[in-house]
């Protein structure tokens, strides 16, 4: 083998000793898996790039990251973002699992009759807001 090509599987074996994975599962607050959320982890450097995957059928994830601090962001359509730190050390796989919670806000419905005809016709459309519970 060359010289050339030692220094460079050496190196190349250094700078994969050098990284971690993080990994984890994202959840709903009954427990249920939720495919397809996002889950970003992005540095607290300007020189690390945000790291974005997609959770499995299993609402697995995992990313490869150098070591550093990073701020972890679980989203999925219809829940809140929930945002986690965590500190990646080289060698070292790190978890963090996500809860998320029913995003709150505003929902709308429209009702049909048989025939297809909003019943509630355009420009009529009742926006309800959740009421708080009293004490």
């Amino acid at each position: 083998m060359s010289r050339t090509l030692l220094t460079v599987l050496a190196f190349s074996a250094l700078l994969n000793a050098q990284t971690s994975s993080l990994s984890g599962v994202v959840r709903d607050v009954s427990g249920a898996v939720i495919t397809g959320a996002v889950v970003q982890a992005a540095a607290s450097t300007l020189s690390e790039k945000v790291h974005t995957v997609v959770t499995d059928s299993q609402g697995r994830y995992r990313i490869e990251l150098n070591p550093g601090r990073y701020v972890v962001t679980a989203v999925a359509q219809g829940f809140a973002p929930e945002k986690q730190a965590v500190e990646i050390i080289a060698a070292s796989p790190a978890t963090v699992d996500a809860v998320l919670k029913v995003a709150a806000g505003e929902a709308s419905l429209t009702i049909s009759a048989d025939d297809g005809k909003p019943v509630n016709p355009p420009g009529k459309t009742k926006s309800a807001k959740p009421k708080k519970e009293k004490k």
